[in-house]
């Protein structure tokens, strides 16, 4: 009779151990859930961390930028002040050297002093602006009078009264310059009236 017991009690005993055996496999979904979940939200927070980097590195870029340009400026701004002290100088003697009266040591002088000022505000970035024959260019000219001519298209630079400057491409001074306009036709009934009184003079 006893033995007859023994099969009943492990028959008992299987239900219990597969019970057992679903809790763990519950409990083993339900971790590989929360790892799951933990790998997603460390994914977003480097993603996160990444665009901020990112973000950053471009705002110190522009900051960079904006530094540059900000004492490129500055540094042209002092030049400017100066160069524009300079100018009436070099103006002064561009007209010296265009003088009539050239005595020999006199004028190889005031041009060596021009070429050394010349050289002076070159290497500051100070450029002479070329006028004289080129089409007329607000920008860069500024026209004193208009000059009727039949042999340089309208709106050429035919003469240039004060030089113009420039500093990188900044206007330090504009050129103030003689402009071509178209000359005017001549007139007909002019010519008609003269070749009219031509003939009754020969009558």
């Amino acid at each position: 009779m006893a033995k007859n017991k023994k099969p009943k009690k492990e028959a008992e005993e299987a239900p219990a151990e597969s019970e057992a055996n679903e809790a763990v496999a519950e409990d083993g979904a339900d971790g590989s859930d929360e790892v799951l979940d933990r790998i997603s939200a460390l994914e977003q927070e480097k993603a996160a961390l990444e665009d901020r980097l990112r973000r950053a590195l471009a705002d110190m870029a522009n900051m960079r930028r904006r530094i540059g340009e900000d004492m490129k400026r500055a540094s042209e701004e002092a030049t400017m002040r100066i160069a524009r002290e300079l100018l009436p100088i070099a103006d002064s003697f561009r007209l010296s050297l265009q003088a009539d009266v050239k005595r020999d040591d006199f004028y190889e002088g005031v041009k060596l002093i021009e070429s050394m000022l010349s050289d002076l505000l070159s290497r500051h970035g100070v450029k002479h602006v070329d006028a004289e024959g080129k089409p007329f260019d607000p920008n860069f000219h500024e026209a004193m009078a208009m000059e009727p001519r039949d042999d340089v298209p309208p709106g050429t630079v035919t003469a240039v009264h004060q030089d113009g400057y420039v500093i990188g491409d900044r206007v330090l001074r504009a050129a103030r310059v003689v402009v071509s306009q178209a000359a005017e036709p001549p007139d007909e009934k002019s010519g008609d009236e003269a070749e009219s009184s031509n003939d009754e003079q020969q009558n």
